[in-house]
């Protein structure tokens, strides 16, 4: 299972932690981290960008990959990934432009993201996008392999994974990211019995309730 420690951007700095993102980058990537999920929360809710920011961590990030996140959509994908993101996550808001992006860019470099929350799908403004399992079904017609799947009611509350996300979205080819509430080893073990193909993990690091090196060793 791959980990993707998580360093999501609010105006201009880390959301969840006191420190500098460029610095967190550089000692997770000194660890040996191959991925880092990466998220312009200020994009995402439509308050602003970092783009600046975002473009630096994007070429400072040594032999590290960034799957990059947080409204991005047509234009802005292409745009992205010609700045450096080896992978870019597209919310429900960009499921009608999946396909051509697929297409332009490949599976290996667009993934799809659903933010779950009381049965639905939610977009970043807070309003119901739709269906998780309809919407889900359209991103693999478009031809999408990596699926993100963000319990909303856990996401920063260290209060376990929500491992019930994981079996609904498995499909063969399809690799079944879990987002959302991981606070332990415990919960990194789970979500991989569970069939996850990769972990998100954002406070539990950034506090250091889990050491790095053993969030590595545990998921493999």
């Amino acid at each position: 299972m791959q980990l993707f420690p998580a360093l999501d951007i609010r105006g201009g700095r880390l959301a969840r932690a006191v420190g500098d993102p460029l610095a967190q980058l550089h000692s997770w990537s000194a660890a040996g981290v191959t991925w880092v999920h990466l998220v312009d929360i200020d994009r995402a809710e439509g308050t602003g960008a970092n783009t600046a920011l975002v473009r630096s961590l994007l070429q400072s990030r040594q032999a590290t990959r960034v799957q990059l996140g947080g409204g991005l959509v047509g234009p802005a994908v292409t745009a992205a990934l010609g700045d450096g993101a080896d992978r870019v996550i597209v919310g429900s808001a960009g499921v009608a432009t999946l396909a051509d992006l697929l297409a332009r860019h490949g599976p290996d470099r667009v993934g799809y993201a659903l933010d779950v929350k009381d049965g639905s799908a939610w977009s970043p403004d807070g309003t119901v996008a739709g269906d998780p399992m309809a919407l889900f079904d359209q991103a693999l017609a478009a031809g999408v392999h990596t699926v993100v799947v963000r319990d909303l009611e856990r996401d920063g509350t260290l209060a376990g994974a929500a491992l019930d996300l994981v079996a609904p979205f498995r499909r063969d080819g399809v690799d079944v990211v879990l987002a959302g509430g991981v606070h332990s080893l415990t919960d990194l073990v789970a979500a991989r019995d569970a069939g996850a193909a990769g972990a998100i993990v954002g406070r539990a690091l950034l506090e250091r309730r889990i050491g790095i090196e053993e969030a590595l060793a545990c998921c493999g």
